[in-house]
């Protein structure tokens, strides 16, 4: 049983358990009266993701819940994903498959994929290329949704590299105010969603911010589920519903290999933007006090490795969005830290040797990439 935070506890408000008066829907998304259920609009954008595509549509049309629609963007793929997604439709009239004007940097085709939502869906779910949702996902997650109207973002457990991922989820109810949710991740760096595929959201809510992801940051999705909930309640589902996969040539595998950093100027920026908004003054400092230790760690750690140019370029850019600047006589002294440990570790060194030999995107084109992750 995840251990729950008392101080988390304390925030949450009295909730049915979690099966308790939820709706549940047939097969075939239709609701206990003989209606359908609410429209679900599953959107996979997509590009050079041939290997996977298949796997993610075929799960999509597996799910329970049947009354969706789903969208398919093929952001000037060169594989033959247009082909695989176009044979499926072919065969589903739920299916329709759209291909951009031109070539969209990464977030840019999200948010293009999210315009083609239908008018009349109550709830998104973004299925990755390259991830798969598990049969009873949709269902799952629409039953919390529909019961509870004033729930924006609804999340659930993963998998992730065979692990699962949230299982720190410490509130007692299953539908807890945004803002214990925000506060809980500053405070106590609890994360209870992950990337797109992780997520139900409100259509509506989808359909009133445009762009829905922030162009240009590769924690916009954080940052859209963690807006939402400044005003809206928090839904989970306590079972695996989702897999995420992690490929060397993704953008987080490029990431994590030029920029160790990259992961905590996020939170750097998470504690700039919603604590002031949520947490009292003096959790804000503490908070703060911590937060900018680890990021400076994190930052000396990839400004001793190759591309330090670009990495420095890349969280400048982030600094200016929230008005920040490094302490640069603590950040040297962290990097001398950085440093030496490299040099008395053979080990690191021949890592760091390796790496300044092996060509590297740098960061600016990586989140230029159509896929996530």
């Amino acid at each position: 049983m995840p251990r729950r935070h008392p101080d988390l506890c304390s925030e949450t408000v009295p909730r049915l358990p979690i099966d308790a008066g939820l709706p549940r829907f047939e097969t075939g998304g239709v609701d206990p009266d003989g209606g359908p259920g609410p429209l679900v609009s599953v959107v996979t954008p997509f590009y050079n993701t041939a290997a996977y595509l298949g796997e993610c549509i075929e799960r999509v049309l597996a799910q329970s819940y049947t009354n969706f629609e789903y969208i398919l963007l093929d952001n000037q793929s060169t594989d033959n994903g247009r082909a695989i997604a176009e044979g499926y439709a072919a065969r589903d009239r739920r299916i329709r498959v759209h291909t951009t004007d031109r070539f969209l940097p990464q977030i840019e085709n999200y948010n293009a994929a999210l315009r083609l939502i239908s008018p009349a869906s109550r709830f998104v779910k973004i299925a990755q290329a390259d991830d798969v949702l598990f049969p009873e996902c949709l269902d799952q997650m629409v039953r919390v949704a529909a019961a509870h109207p004033r729930v924006g973002v609804v999340s659930a457990f993963m998998l992730r590299a065979l692990k699962v991922r949230f299982d720190h989820y410490d509130f007692a109810d299953n539908v807890v105010p945004g803002r214990a949710v925000i506060r809980a991740r500053l405070l106590y760096d609890r994360n209870y969603f992950g990337s797109p595929t992780t997520v139900l959201l409100r259509a509506d809510l989808v359909r009133g911010r445009d762009p829905f992801f922030e162009p240009g940051d590769m924690h916009a999705d954080t940052w859209a589920c963690l807006d939402i909930l400044m005003e809206w309640d928090f839904g989970f589902v306590s079972q695996v519903l989702t897999l995420e996969r992690i490929r060397p040539e993704s953008i987080t595998g490029h990431l994590d290999e030029i920029d160790p950093g990259w992961t905590l100027i996020g939170h750097v920026v998470g504690v700039r933007r919603y604590g002031p908004q949520v947490l009292t003054p003096a959790e804000m400092a503490a908070c703060w006090k911590t937060t900018e230790r680890e990021y400076l760690k994190g930052l000396a750690a990839a400004l001793v490795r190759p591309h330090r140019k670009a990495v420095w370029a890349h969280h400048e850019e982030r600094w200016n969005a929230v008005g920040y600047r490094p302490p640069r006589l603590r950040l040297a002294v962290y990097m001398l830290g950085s440093l030496l440990a490299v040099l008395v570790s053979p080990r690191r060194l021949v890592a760091a040797l390796r790496n300044r030999m092996r060509p590297a995107r740098p960061v600016d084109e990586a989140l230029g990439a159509a896929e996530p992750r």
